[in-house]
Formats: structure tokens, C-alpha cells, sequence
């Protein structure tokens, strides 16, 4: 039978992308006794999301990881569209935000690395890797008995644990679902998403060295319309992602 545990905290956040480091950091820093449960065991290895817009890098300067991150990462000043070899058009960055007129280009993982380590100096032991939420309750006003409100529970996901089934009780005031598309939380709660299938593919890829693309600014971000395909290439200093959006066959 799995070993079992219970442990307590203000805020429980399941989730530990981008969205769930920065509310887990933001809370640390206001003293609030936080944890954050993230399933995977490992860093992604692969950049995902790329662009970090203005607003973004507001919240990493509050955080104090935005010089780091715009060091980092690469600055893109403006977008073309190029059609049959010939450029369509351009849309600057730089007027939308003048105090910060650019996209910084930054792989996720090295963002994810990033609000990591900071949130190990705010909240040592904070991240708890290799932990899935897989059901919780919330307790009706009159029946909590000294208990806090959210009870939840998390499975080990390590495999290579002695004891994967291993299970945690969290005892917690609030609990925060930063836990992507197919969120438990929000299906538990009962939160309706509206959601439209778009049946075209997308596919992405590293490259250490950026194919080469003749008369493109490199701070610019180029889209190519090659019918029926739309690809675009996104530069970061040691190498680039190259998107495709293939359009269903109708």
C-alpha cells in the first residue's frame, strides 16, 4: 500500500509553467507560505513559447530576472510578411511600448529555469517536481473543523521511485489550477471553457543554426506565405525555432 502524508500551506498551485512560477514567485515575495505542484521531473528540452512581450518582461523586472532574461534573449523590433519572394508588409513593435520597443525572443525552458531558481532563493523547497494533483474537495463553511478549506491530493509521478504511488494530502486556504488546456481544477470546479478546434497542424522546430534567410534584418521577426503554408522563423542567440501552420486538407 503507498506511503500517505499530509502537509499544509496557504496556497496550493498546481502547474509549475511559466504561469504557475511567476504567481508562486509574486506570492513569495509577499511572505504567503506557497508550494507548487509540477508532474514533470525534468526541465522541457525544447523552447516551446518563444516571445516575450512588454508586459511580460514588467513582471520579470518585478521579480528582478529581466536584465538576465533581455541578456539572455534577443530583441525583435518588428515583423515582415513575404509572399512569392517579395515583401508584403511590416508592422513595427517599437511604437506600441516605447519604453520597451521590442519582443524579446527567449526559449520557454530557459524562462521556466529562470522564475525557477528564483523562486528556490524566495521559497526554498517551494517547487515540488514530480507531483500530480489528482483530486481535491473543498470544504463547505461550518464543517471545517480547524481544517483549512482545500483538501487535495497528489500522486508521485517518478517512476523510477521506489514507491511511485506514493500520495500527498494537501491541507490548503486557496487553490490555484495553472495547469494548461486540460485543466483539473477547472474541470472540477465545474468552469466552463469555450473553446474552437482548429483543425490545421502546427509544427515546431529547434535549429542550432538559423537557416539562412537573405535580406532579412536580424532584428526582425519574418512571416512566408508559401500557399498553402505559413511559416515563420524566430531567432534566439545560440540558434532559432522555425514554425510551420499547415492548413487542413478540405
Amino acid at each position: 500500500m503507498a506511503a500517505s502524508t499530509v502537509r499544509s500551506c496557504d496556497v496550493l498551485i498546481t502547474g509549475g509553467g511559466p504561469t504557475g512560477l511567476v504567481l508562486a514567485c509574486l506570492l513569495a515575495m509577499e511572505g504567503v507560505d506557497v508550494v507548487l505542484l509540477e508532474r514533470r521531473t525534468q526541465p522541457r528540452g525544447h523552447s516551446r513559447a518563444i516571445g516575450l512581450h512588454p508586459p511580460a518582461l514588467a513582471v520579470l523586472e518585478r521579480l528582478g530576472l529581466a536584465s538576465t532574461a533581455v541578456n539572455e534573449g534577443a530583441r525583435v523590433h518588428a515583423g515582415a510578411a513575404y509572399s512569392r519572394g517579395r515583401r508584403q508588409g511590416a508592422l513595427s513593435f517599437e511604437r506600441a511600448w516605447p519604453e520597451t520597443p521590442f519582443v524579446l525572443t527567449l526559449p520557454q525552458n530557459r524562462t521556466e529555469a529562470l522564475l525557477s531558481e528564483r523562486l528556490e532563493q524566495l521559497a526554498p523547497g517551494a517547487l515540488q517536481s514530480g507531483w500530480e494533483l489528482t483530486e481535491f474537495t473543498e470544504v463547505p463553511n461550518g464543517e471545517q473543523q480547524g481544517r483549512q478549506p482545500i483538501q487535495a491530493t497528489a500522486r508521485a509521478t517518478n517512476s523510477g521511485s521506489p514507491d511511485p504511488g506514493v500520495e500527498t494530502h494537501w491541507e490548503a486556504e486557496i487553490l490555484n489550477g495553472a495547469d494548461g488546456p486540460h485543466s483539473l481544477v477547472r474541470r472540477m470546479s465545474g468552469i466552463s471553457v469555450q473553446a474552437k478546434v482548429v483543425d490545421d497542424t502546427y509544427i515546431m522546430g529547434d535549429f542550432a543554426q538559423p537557416p539562412p534567410i537573405p535580406n532579412i534584418a536580424k532584428r526582425q521577426r519574418p512571416f512566408f506565405w508559401n500557399q498553402p503554408v505559413l511559416w515563420s522563423r524566430f531567432r534566439y542567440p545560440d540558434g532559432c525555432a522555425v514554425g510551420w501552420r499547415i492548413p487542413a486538407q478540405r
